[in-house]
């Protein structure tokens, strides 16, 4: 077992106008974008009625640098979700930055030819956060992606926001599973649910790499033979990044996995199990928890034998990680939960914005 790994980054914050919403990509590749919409026939949907389990899937890629090519917009298929699910809708889920966000033209060109001189890339799958579409983590995976990687990023269906499936269907964001589960306040109840939820969602990874090895030896598609596939990785944020641990310890292909500041009960991972890959675990810094009273123990159907055996759970998680854990704490100022998204690059402090970059530049 490699030791366990716990950096802490302080930041000074400097000065300097910001052009730009989105970061501008560091690498040296410019940045391509191709959305597919995806429906897997040997699973039904559980929360919405449509039948067999469908997807909508981002993949950002190393593309061939045509300074004519029109940049993507920033929230895929918006005339469909304009059309679908109404202006009073999306104004409620952005709120001020509707306008903008609207409007926004990222640094990828869409269907961009693939980077000429790069021919085989590592594959990362990226999970988001419950409620959150991948498009919400544009900056992060579009750097990534200029560093020559291709981050393939996946919607869970009714459980993010911005999700449009064939036919232009799009679908709305529906949390009541979730809502229900923590508003019964039993906390055995909301984990098991949480349980339930990951696993569909790490089944989702598991059926995207089946369709991207299929993809992989298509004859003149885009991203044909430039998908190395033996160098596999998962990660996520938040409700995400606890499924990409689960998805690794169910599927061996995936050779490393990331957890980004995703945990419950002050453990990143969502079953007892550990996977057997390399994992890296980064968040920001927490308070110790507080040791509940035996009125509030009470309120949530724990005994305080449970409370101490998910702590004990929690303290060893990382080190029954046989390949080796890092665990990075960030503590500087303006980080926090929303740090790994593009929701403090709005904000325009500099801080938050000083806070995203040394979270997306660390992974």
């Amino acid at each position: 077992m490699r030791p366990l790994l716990v950096l802490a980054f302080f930041s000074e914050i400097a000065s300097g106008e910001q052009r730009s919403v989105l970061s501008v990509p560091t690498g040296p590749f410019s940045v391509g974008r191709v959305i597919y919409q995806w429906a897997d026939n040997k699973r039904s949907e559980q929360l919405h009625p449509t039948g067999n389990r469908e997807l909508m899937i981002q993949i950002w890629y190393p593309a061939q640098r045509e300074p004519s090519a029109l940049a993507s917009s920033y929230l895929p298929k918006l005339s469909v979700l304009q059309s679908a699910l109404g202006e009073e809708a999306l104004r409620k889920e952005f709120g001020k930055r509707y306008e903008e966000v609207s409007a926004l033209r990222t640094h990828a060109a869409e269907s961009a030819p693939f980077a000429r001189m790069k021919s085989r890339c590592p594959v990362l799958l990226f999970l988001p956060g419950l409620g959150d579409g991948a498009y919400a983590y544009t900056a992060q995976l579009e750097e990534y992606a200029s560093h020559g990687y291709v981050v393939v990023a996946i919607n869970p269906t009714s459980e993010v926001f911005g999700v449009v499936l064939s036919g232009d269907r799009a679908v709305s964001l529906s949390v009541q599973g979730w809502d229900s589960a923590r508003t019964k306040g039993v906390a055995e109840e909301y984990f098991s649910f949480e349980r339930q939820r990951m696993a569909v969602w790490a089944h989702d990874a598991a059926f995207v790499v089946d369709r991207l090895m299929l993809l992989n030896r298509e004859a003149q598609h885009l991203l044909a033979g430039h998908l190395d596939m033996s160098r596999l990785g998962i990660f996520g944020h938040s409700a995400g990044g606890k499924a990409a641990g689960l998805a690794c310890l169910s599927d061996s292909r995936f050779k490393a996995c990331a957890n980004q500041d995703g945990i419950t009960a002050d453990n990143p991972f969502v079953s007892e199990a550990a996977p057997s890959q390399a994992f890296l675990f980064i968040h920001v810094s927490r308070p110790p928890p507080i040791m509940p009273t035996d009125e509030q123990f009470k309120q949530v159907k724990m005994t305080r034998a449970d409370f101490d055996r998910q702590r004990r759970l929690a303290n060893t998680a990382l080190q029954r990680v046989r390949s080796g854990a890092y665990e990075v704490i960030l503590q500087m100022p303006g980080v926090d939960h929303g740090s790994f998204s593009d929701i403090h690059l709005f904000a325009g402090n500099e801080a938050e914005r000083k806070a995203h970059a040394q979270t997306t530049q660390f992974i």
